[in-house]
């Protein structure tokens, strides 16, 4: 054993080779080369939790377009275009696939779906996946695209819902021409009311509209217990079974203090045993439902990680 393995507590919720998927978010691609600076986790403890626990797929926080080029003097504590590579060979070695996720939000995000604008940030950043698959062999590559869009539309509901709609069409057809999935975490109180207008003037629902442009979706259904995940992914679910989508359910690890009044939502207000049981019951309620596919993601890999060294004083 080395300093660097994980002895923490473990959900055991996925097994090797089973179908169910597990996904987390690793929002700090600089956590490849320098510890973190709040809990000292490093890449290769992070790496080997994962390993531990099945994870069968990473959404990793990174725009390749971003970082300097291919061969350029590494920077002090940041990532490069090489340290990417390597650790997207080192997952898929480990039976880990890897999205490249794209978190933006509030109404900044707003301008993205802007009709007259050709979409110029989305392009751009599944371009630079593109092109970063391109330049590596095939087990260094992003299997698809993850996107965390989190807009504020409370302006307009119904105009940024149907930007919204023919920005997803934008990102999957470029998606669809450099071979990747499109993915997106969606927030968990979708219902018949959240609709858009189609080039046909017609109202269609956004539930329809992300489970048949997204190849899967991950529902933030941020809850402290299964039984509640459940219930408020359940619009979600029926939609995803209807389209044949695949749906992951996501949970919360964050700590209460920095969640504000949303602490509720956090699995940190408990032990790692209690967060494994009703994870444990979330996956074989979903299993019931025989969906076309499903799985569970944890949310993210530096809090989750956090979460069970505090909780086991280690």
């Amino acid at each position: 054993m080395t300093q660097t393995d994980y002895t923490g507590p473990l959900l055991a919720v996925r097994q090797e080779n089973d179908a169910m998927t597990l996904g987390t978010w690793w929002w700090d691609p600089d956590l490849l080369v320098r510890p973190d600076s709040a809990t000292g986790l490093t890449m290769e403890t992070a790496f080997d939790m994962l390993r531990k626990e099945h994870v069968s797929e990473i959404y990793l926080a990174v725009n390749p377009a971003g970082l300097p080029p291919w061969g350029s003097p590494e920077t002090p504590g940041k990532a490069s275009l090489e340290h990417i590579a390597s650790f997207l060979r080192r997952c898929t070695a480990a039976g880990m696939r890897v999205s490249a996720l794209l978190g933006h939000g509030g109404k900044e995000a707003l301008s993205w779906f802007a009709d007259d604008r050709g979409y110029p940030e989305i392009t751009a950043y599944i371009e630079g996946v593109a092109a970063f698959n391109a330049s590596v062999p095939a087990d260094r590559r992003f299997y698809g695209v993850h996107l965390d869009i989190e807009p504020d539309m409370s302006d307009d509901y119904l105009t940024y819902r149907s930007q919204l709609r023919r920005f997803l069409l934008h990102a999957r057809n470029l998606c669809d021409r450099y071979g990747l999935r499109l993915e997106m975490d969606v927030n968990a109180w979708f219902d018949d009311s959240q609709v858009a207008v189609d080039e046909n003037g017609r109202e269609v629902r956004m539930g329809d509209v992300v489970t048949t442009v997204c190849q899967a979706i991950t529902v933030m259904a941020y809850r402290a217990n299964a039984a509640d995940q459940l219930t408020i992914a359940s619009y979600l679910i029926e939609a995803a079974r209807r389209n044949g989508c695949a749906i992951n359910l996501g949970c919360e690890t964050g700590t209460p203090e920095s969640l504000g009044e949303e602490a509720f939502i956090t699995y940190a207000n408990f032990s790692p045993e209690f967060h494994a049981a009703e994870q444990r019951k979330l996956r074989k309620a979903l299993e019931a439902k025989e969906l076309p596919s499903y799985g569970l993601a944890i949310h993210w890999v530096n809090t989750w990680y956090a979460m069970n060294r505090t909780c086991t004083g280690g």
